[in-house]
């Protein structure tokens, strides 16, 4: 194999050629949007609590890096200080976390998704719509505010669990205010909390029951809200009261009934609900949906448990096959995916191995889902570079070029890389549960500190592997796209 910055001239050249064609014809731009999974405990194949969501983007070149934030003491009056102009003081310990921040901080972190050392994960956001009412009564706030760019920033140093994370996040939101709408998970391995952001000074965070999953999309999706049970639901203070007196309340609602959701958001839009339809249908074949409904179920019962299998084919899913195909425009599986991501937090393992990170880089269908412990100290360099010009030396732009060079042949080329990265990660997700034994046995034993270096060496090893077969698919398609007019062109991948 190539050592990590060999790679020849003819094929800097070819990518930046392939690279370049593909942006003008297409593949990159258009409307950022995501799309999001959450499942209880109960309804997961193995008892964890899973959070996923494709982070999409209106350019499909904007490399996200993988880092880890280490654990760090701040003096009493410590800030922090973002770009926006907004300023929190620090907690007198900040706890160590994973994130996928974006290569270029000049508009804020944007860490997206992480784990911190508590085993609380946050992704966000789903950025959602409010309607010309909800901003005439309290319109977002223009800077300094709470937006999708510092919200995993803010809440994975403080957070101890994922209630305590909503209430800090809901805290925040009525103190500086909110910038913009937007949906988001913050989970521990005990529950999902699914949160909205409403407005400049309102929210409403539910926990999702333990026995069903959600599909999510650009669109507040909270209804049947209980604002009485404050077991299940925390909410701002003014959420109800605000809407009913400015006169924008949802037909029916009550403060035990409360249509968040009809009330703050915009419904109805294809864009989302189609998304929305086709998850559903893909977790729950067995229910027989209109796909041009205005509206759908927040909470489903998968026909089977839940695997992360099952989440990665979501979060790569077209409308091939549906009565939606060659008419709907935006599937989940999207060209502008900067990278994807499924935590699972287990419980029925120890802690150090209990938070599983499933992190993809570029956009899924074309991509591989690695596994990284949530414990882990530090990320292989390769994964901590890349700017938005090509790089051989950035895993996130490895992932990226491969795809794009796939993608020119995308019914031959193409389909064999989504078989190939899938056989890829059927080896990783069978070996995934003798890893977990191995680690856990250390534990048990006393072997603590052998234990954490085999969580970081599993986790770079693997992901340095993954990189370098990227290269190897890279090289071969590189080979037979430089064939393709010969008469003996024959579009065919190796394993």
């Amino acid at each position: 194999m190539e050592g990590v910055s060999v790679v020849g001239r003819e094929l800097r050249c070819v990518l930046a050629l392939v690279i370049a064609v593909f942006v003008v014809t297409g593949v990159a731009g258009g409307a950022a949007a995501c799309t999001a999974v959450y499942a209880g405990s109960d309804v997961t194949a193995d008892g964890s609590v899973l959070i996923a969501r494709n982070e999409d983007y209106g350019s499909a070149n904007w490399p996200k890096h993988m880092v880890v934030r280490p654990r760090e003491e701040h003096k009493a009056g410590a800030m922090q200080e973002f770009v926006t102009g907004l300023a929190v003081p620090w907690p007198s310990v900040g706890y160590r976390y994973t994130a996928v921040p974006d290569w270029d901080p000049s508009w804020g972190p944007f860490e997206e998704a992480g784990v911190n050392e508590k085993g609380v994960a946050v992704s966000a956001t789903l950025s959602a719509e409010s309607n010309e009412a909800v901003q005439a009564a309290d319109p977002f706030i223009e800077n300094a505010g709470i937006e999708e760019a510092v919200i995993p920033s803010l809440i994975l140093p403080r957070a101890d669990t994922a209630r305590e994370g909503v209430e800090l996040l809901g805290t925040f939101v009525e103190k500086y205010g909110a910038m913009a709408g937007n949906g988001l998970a913050i989970a521990d391995k005990q529950e999902i909390w699914q949160m909205e952001i409403g407005s400049g000074h309102q929210w409403v965070a539910v926990r999702v029951p333990d026995d069903r999953c959600v599909v999510a999309a650009n669109a507040f999706r909270l209804k049947h809200v209980d604002l009485t049970d404050s077991d299940n639901v925390m909410a701002s203070g003014k959420v109800f009261s605000l809407a009913k007196e400015e006169g924008f309340l949802a037909e029916g609602s009550t403060r035990d009934d409360f249509d968040f959701a009809g009330t703050y958001g915009v419904m109805g839009d294809p864009y989302n609900t189609y998304r929305i339809w086709l998850g559903q249908k893909l977790l729950t074949p067995s229910v027989q949906q209109n796909p041009e409904s205005e509206r759908f179920p927040l909470y489903m019962t998968p026909d089977e448990p839940i695997k992360p299998r099952d989440v990665m084919d979501v979060l790569r899913a077209d409308y091939s096959g549906t009565v939606l195909e060659g008419k709907a425009e935006r599937p989940i599986g999207y060209h502008g995916t900067l990278e994807s991501h499924i935590i699972q937090l287990r419980p029925d393992l120890p802690e150090l191995i209990s938070p599983l990170i499933w992190q993809c880089f570029g956009t899924a269908p074309y991509s591989v889902y690695l596994p990284f412990y949530g414990s882990i100290t530090e990320t292989p360099e390769l994964f901590r570079r890349g700017n938005d010009q090509y790089s051989p030396n950035s895993a996130w732009w490895i992932f990226r070029s491969v795809a794009a060079l796939a993608k020119t042949d995308e019914q031959r080329l193409g389909s064999q890389l989504q078989e190939l990265w899938r056989s890829y990660e059927e080896g990783l997700l069978s070996r995934q549960p003798y890893v977990d034994e191995m680690i856990a046995s250390m534990l048990a034993d006393g072997k603590g500190r052998q234990a954490q270096q085999l969580v970081d060496d599993y986790s770079s090893n693997t992901a340095i592997a993954a990189v370098e077969q990227a290269r190897a698919y890279g090289r071969q398609l590189v080979t037979l796209l430089t064939k393709a007019g010969e008469k003996d062109y024959d579009p065919k991948l190796c394993r």
